[in-house]
């Protein structure tokens, strides 16, 4: 689905799924939320991981190269761990899985920006 579909879908849940029953309606309208929440999360990480990466790349030495390609891989593996890990708490709406895909990126802001303080 196009993001215009999804959030038509995501408004209009109760129409589109109005031969289902309530339950199978409020998971099939989650799963879209996570759908749509997932999408927002993934285009806005460019920024989140950007703001990490200016701080690194600036105190960088030659030596700090390979620690810095770690630090990259922790942190998108992490990022993908959140999106997978929302995706499979789809069905368990108690667990908040549209909210879970924002939890890496706030805190790959906030340690951007703490780190952009400390060298500037």
């Amino acid at each position: 689905m196009s993001f215009q579909e999804l959030m038509y879908a995501l408004e209009n849940s109760s129409e589109l799924y109005a031969k289902s029953i309530p339950p199978v309606q409020f998971k099939k309208r989650y799963k879209i939320a996570v759908e749509t929440n997932k999408r927002i999360a993934l285009s806005l990480s460019c920024f989140s991981f950007a703001l990490i990466a200016i701080p690194l790349g600036m105190r960088s030495r030659r030596k700090e190269s390979s620690l810095g390609i770690l630090y990259s891989m922790l942190i998108v593996f992490l990022f993908y761990l959140f999106i997978v890990l929302s995706e499979s708490l789809t069905g368990r709406p108690g667990a908040l899985p549209d909210l879970l895909i924002w939890i890496p990126l706030i805190a790959a802001q906030v340690i951007g920006f703490i780190m952009l303080r400390r060298i500037l």
